[in-house]
């Protein structure tokens, strides 16, 4: 009986510290599809300081859906794209090699 009860806090406790890990990856999925000037609202309380009373407001559904950031990211800025390829020129040999050594 007490072992039953030890297991449901344990569970209960766990759940807990995998729901607060996993709350700013939502956060943050949820803002890659907002607008530039949703995210300004959602989030810029959180610049402009505590001590003037700024907070950040919870939103996890847009309220536009876009793909404005994704495109901005690939479209707009080469130094991404740069990145992301010269990722993919490190990946590659590495994974050809791992495949010629490993059985």
């Amino acid at each position: 009986m007490r072992k039953t009860i030890y297991r449901y806090i344990f569970r209960f406790l766990l759940l807990a510290v995998m729901l607060a890990l996993l709350l700013p990856l939502v956060f943050m999925f949820a803002g890659s599809f907002m607008s530039a000037s949703e995210v300004e609202y959602a989030y810029g309380g959180a610049y402009s300081g505590f001590a003037s009373g700024g907070f950040a407001r919870l939103v996890f559904v847009p309220r536009l859906f876009t793909l404005e950031q994704y495109g901005q990211v690939l479209l707009n800025s080469p130094d991404y794209l740069y990145a992301y390829w010269n990722s993919i020129s490190l990946l590659l040999p590495t994974l050809a090699g791992l495949m010629i050594v490993a059985p």
